[in-house]
């Protein structure tokens, strides 16, 4: 008897697993919202953004705008800007990963506020700026692991704990996101440069073909072929070059797009 009433609640339980199974299955929305959570801060827009604003309560707030293919520092200077860098921060707002959220409902069986998580008064705030509309996103304090930070998005009520690697991304001063390259990474093929060494020689470098050849701008010593493989390597170490420091202008100057004799001439440079 007792095997007969086992087999029959076994049978009603996998009729009624089943039964939820088809339900659900046939009404998505019955599953809840309960069961899907955000995974990403920003929607994919982040990257048409034409602006990028980070305030920071210790620091002076940066402003990058886009320019046709390039991005360009607004706020506190005018600059070029590391698009690398930019695209880091991109990727970061749309893809860092969401490990939890909490709503008013929940804060408020916890006894806490959002300023014990530090979002009364944010210490860093990112706005993109693109043609769906402004995405904001505030930081408040780090998880008591530190590999998390509590955020929280303009357009909802939730606090949110992201991978402390989003707010790492954009908590980057205006000298951090300048561009620091020598000359622009995207350098294409070269046909042809000047090289100038002080008063004592000049040379002029040109492509035809496969085969680069030289020649003097100051003697008439004539066109000599030229090693392709050692003009190859130093227009390579040439787009890998970077600045390691900017001695003018410095602070909230901004970048000009010439300078004077008399500046060039202090340190030891010339117009050309």
């Amino acid at each position: 008897m007792s095997l007969r009433k086992t087999n029959i609640l076994l049978f009603i339980g996998v009729v009624a697993l089943a039964g939820i199974h088809a339900y659900q299955h046939f009404n998505p929305g019955a599953r809840g919202s309960k069961l899907i959570r955000r995974v990403s801060l920003f929607d994919r827009a982040v990257y048409s953004a034409g602006s990028i604003e980070i305030d920071r309560a210790d620091a002076e707030a940066v402003v990058l705008r886009r320019e046709g293919d390039r991005w360009a520092l607004s706020r506190p200077y005018s600059a070029g800007a590391d698009k690398d860098c930019i695209l880091q921060l991109l990727d970061a707002l749309a893809f860092g990963r969401v490990i939890s959220s909490y709503t008013d409902a929940d804060l408020a069986k916890f006894g806490k506020t959002r300023g014990d998580y530090g979002l009364d008064n944010p210490r860093l705030k990112v706005r993109v700026a693109s043609a769906g509309g402004d995405q904001v996103l505030s930081f408040g304090r780090k998880t008591p692991t530190g590999d998390g930070v509590f955020v929280s998005l303009q357009k909802d009520r939730k606090i949110y704990v992201v991978d402390a690697a989003v707010f790492d991304a954009a908590n980057l001063s205006a000298a951090d996101f300048r561009d620091h390259s020598i000359v622009p990474r995207e350098i294409g093929s070269v046909d042809a440069f000047d090289l100038k060494r002080g008063q004592l020689s000049a040379m002029r470098f040109s492509k035809s073909g496969e085969q680069w050849k030289v020649f003097s701008l100051r003697d008439s010593d004539g066109e000599k072929v030229a090693s392709a493989v050692k003009i190859d390597e130093f227009i390579s170490s040439l787009a890998k070059a970077e600045v390691k420091s900017f001695v003018w202008p410095v602070g909230g100057a901004d970048e000009a797009a010439s300078l004077a004799s008399s500046v060039l001439a202090g340190y030891g440079l010339d117009s050309e």
